[in-house]
């Protein structure tokens, strides 16, 4: 069988088509819209996760690089730590801010070689079921290594922090996680 986004596409390009030609469209008609409908209720409309971008570091160099060079620019503080998981989830999951910003620690499953982390509301999800995502062997030890030294139980995972290390309750922001990938990005040589 085909997948939605797939049938969805050749509606398309049926309906573009017939506008070019300037003929009636076929694609307009209520039994097609009634089935495309049903399609995607049936079919759904999540498309298959794609493997890590890690995955990808073997065969780029200069991915490897500038994942490495992240890393070691947040150090191995408990801040340093907070923003390793951030860089490795972000990069894990291909996530945006908002996403990695709203990962509560309710929402992380690990097992022997990574583990999983489902996405409330990722983008395109307009159905709003949420999914679950895949994440690299290092993202687990480094989200072991930050709950051990965090304890936490519930709630957000990427918490704040004052200047000195201690955690704040309070979850990071969208805007915080981008103003720390700045800072970091500028602490580690790039422009």
């Amino acid at each position: 069988g085909r997948k939605f986004r797939t049938i969805e596409r050749a509606v398309t390009s049926i309906k573009f088509m017939h506008q070019y030609a300037d003929l009636n469209n076929p694609a307009e008609h209520k039994h097609v819209a009634l089935a495309l409908k049903d399609a995607a209720r049936t079919l759904g409309m999540q498309q298959t996760q794609q493997y890590p971008i890690r995955l990808s570091f073997a065969q780029d160099e200069t991915q490897a690089i500038l994942f490495a060079d992240l890393l070691e620019a947040a150090g191995r503080s408990r801040r340093g730590l907070r923003d390793q998981l951030m860089i490795s989830f972000g990069i894990d999951l291909g996530v945006r801010g908002s996403e990695l910003a709203a990962i509560e620690h309710e929402h992380i499953r690990v097992g022997r070689k990574g583990g999983q982390v489902f996405i409330k509301s990722p983008k395109g999800d307009s159905r709003k079921q949420g999914v679950w995502k895949p994440f690299s062997e290092l993202t687990a030890y480094i989200y072991q290594e930050w709950i051990n030294q965090t304890d936490i139980k519930s709630g957000p995972l990427l918490l704040q922090t004052n200047k000195a290390g201690t955690i704040v309750s309070r979850g990071l922001a969208c805007r915080s996680i981008t103003n720390i990938l700045k800072r970091l990005t500028k602490d580690a040589g790039y422009p």
